[in-house]
């Protein structure tokens, strides 16, 4: 089997040195000119000038482009001109932007004010766990036993504030209030009939 490079020196020595030298001079050239016609191309077409951008319209390497510092320059030049022309801001852009960066800023300070709330809740949500197991542990009835006497104890309200109007104790606002108060102490058994 005969390697690539033992056939293209075979080609080189058959045609000879002299005519492979102008070939790759007229390609090189073809090449050029194509990337001077993509950089045309995507400046009329007002497109993203780069060197990838033209090296991908004029179907040529970034390799190539680098070993032309000329066709690296005229397209460099022809992004700083693009984008000079395509950056002057009007009046309305420049505060619109700056509104939008004050309400970034706004919302930034509102996500930590709610992480803030966020962690007091939770922290307050865990005093409360805390406080609410003291209580059961302390209380000889059970947790059920404990949610049953306050359910009780929240229809026992619900039902003194149903049952009693004001028109009926003639007296004020706090009346209502102290009617239930004394209808809980007697449950407690702290008023006895008499």
């Amino acid at each position: 089997m005969i390697s690539d490079s033992f056939q293209y020196r075979a080609v080189l020595s058959s045609h000879g040195s002299s005519n492979v030298r102008p070939m790759q001079k007229k390609r090189s050239a073809q090449k050029r000119q194509a990337t001077l016609s993509a950089l045309a191309q995507l400046q009329r077409e007002k497109r993203t000038i780069t060197k990838g951008a033209v090296a991908r319209q004029a179907g040529v390497s970034l390799v190539f482009l680098r070993s032309y510092p000329d066709l690296v320059q005229a397209i460099e030049e022809a992004a700083r001109t693009r984008e000079a022309t395509a950056s002057p801001t009007s009046p309305g852009s420049f505060a619109r932007d700056q509104v939008i960066a004050a309400l970034r800023r706004r919302l930034g300070d509102m996500k930590q004010q709610l992480a803030a709330k966020d962690r007091e809740l939770r922290g307050k949500q865990r005093e409360i766990d805390r406080l609410y197991g003291k209580l059961a542990a302390a209380s000889p009835l059970t947790d059920a036993e404990l949610r049953r006497t306050l359910t009780d104890a929240l229809d026992r309200l619900a039902q003194c504030e149903m049952n009693t109007s004001r028109d009926e104790l003639g007296g004020g606002p706090g009346a209502l209030s102290e009617v239930c108060s004394l209808q809980a102490r007697h449950d407690r058994g702290e008023i006895r009939e008499s």
